[in-house]
């Protein structure tokens, strides 16, 4: 099984979250795990990420789910 990954831009991207928010979340140890893959590299799992981003989306933060 290959592990995919994708860099804090795409994840930037799919999120609408800037990159300085996502850095200050990963040293609070909030969001999607930021990995360390290579010298001034860091990268995402994709199958974590969308994880995360379902379970953001699947409640409206009141215990009510949000309408599909």
């Amino acid at each position: 099984m290959e592990i995919q990954f994708i860099n804090e831009k795409t994840l930037s991207e799919m999120t609408s979250v800037s990159l300085p928010t996502l850095r200050r979340w990963a040293a609070e140890g909030r969001g999607p795990t930021r990995l360390k893959i290579g010298p001034g590299r860091v990268g995402y799992r994709v199958a974590e990420v969308v994880e995360w981003i379902n379970s953001r989306t699947a409640y409206n933060g009141r215990g009510a789910k949000n309408a599909a």
